[in-house]
């Protein structure tokens, strides 16, 4: 079987990633090291419990990485803290791939037990609005991914095998999403990205910043259709948000939840039913599609 899209190509332990810091950083002196959970672009380590630490799972990271850093580094102050990169490792025979550390940021993750969904989701769109209105000293780029009609002529998995979401294709292929200024993007604000205070339960950082872009607004609400879709369109009315710019965020939200179900129908099938059950319920929030 081929590799997965989230595989790294190389493997590095908690062991190995504290000499890694010896050699580099006199800071670090046998470093207490423990791996976090690796996303689909990093290996994360904590170090010394004041650190975090992102290591490239490919080379193809590399250059995601470099743009994630200067972006972190320019960006000014915002209504949540956001990552410093504050060390900046080079690849050499014991590490194949540049990385950078920055300090830890406490908190609770948006999905948490007891958490006031509706208020993290306003508090969400929030710092997407200041995010929104920042000009970047530089071109930010995303990943490419082909044309609209190219990605949804992909998912040839989700069409044979989960024919409940076929009405989903159907749409998506008569309805590309168009308009909408271009600004900068986080691109990937999920709540597992959100960080919350553990007391007062306020949203105070926003983390991984690898798939920053520019592009349509609309996109930044992926995460939240996918994770709230009802509460998530019913704060976009409240603030003042239009019926037009949640179509489009909507048809973001069901592809990209359709090419992630599309992976793990290939390398993944245990995430398969909370996938479908997940765009099934964004599904039915679509006028024309949930009647």
């Amino acid at each position: 079987m081929s590799r997965a899209p989230w595989d790294a190509d190389h493997n590095v332990t908690p062991e190995q990633f504290s000499r890694v810091l010896e050699r580099r950083f006199p800071e670090f002196e046998r470093p207490d090291v423990v791996a976090l959970r690796h996303g689909w672009d990093y290996l994360t380590f904590r170090v010394d419990g004041d650190w975090v630490f992102k290591v490239p799972k490919r080379a193809s990271v590399v250059s995601r990485m470099r743009q994630e850093v200067s972006l972190l580094t320019a960006l000014p102050a915002m209504p949540a803290a956001v990552p410093r990169p504050a060390f900046h490792g080079v690849a050499a025979d014991d590490m194949p791939y540049p990385f950078f550390g920055y300090p830890w940021l406490e908190g609770i993750v948006a999905s948490s037990p007891g958490v006031d969904r509706r208020a993290v989701i306003h508090a969400a769109t929030g710092f997407l609005d200041a995010l929104h209105s920042i000009v970047p000293p530089f071109a930010v780029e995303g990943w490419p991914d082909g044309t609209w009609e190219q990605r949804v002529g992909r998912l040839h998995r989700v069409r044979d095998q989960v024919p409940s979401l076929r009405p989903s294709l159907e749409w998506l292929a008569r309805n590309e999403p168009v308009g909408g200024r271009k600004t900068l993007l986080h691109d990937d604000l999920g709540p597992e990205h959100l960080l919350l205070h553990p007391e007062t339960r306020e949203l105070v950082a926003v983390l991984d910043w690898a798939d920053a872009s520019r592009g349509d607004p609309a996109r930044d609400m992926i995460g939240l259709l996918l994770w709230e879709p009802v509460l998530t369109a019913e704060v976009h009315v409240e603030r003042g948000g239009d019926d037009a710019s949640l179509r489009r965020a909507r048809a973001h939200a069901l592809l990209k939840g359709l090419q992630t179900l599309e992976d793990h129908l290939r390398w993944a099938p245990d995430a398969v039913p909370a996938w479908t059950e997940t765009l099934l319920a964004l599904q039915g929030t679509v006028p024309g599609l949930g009647d």
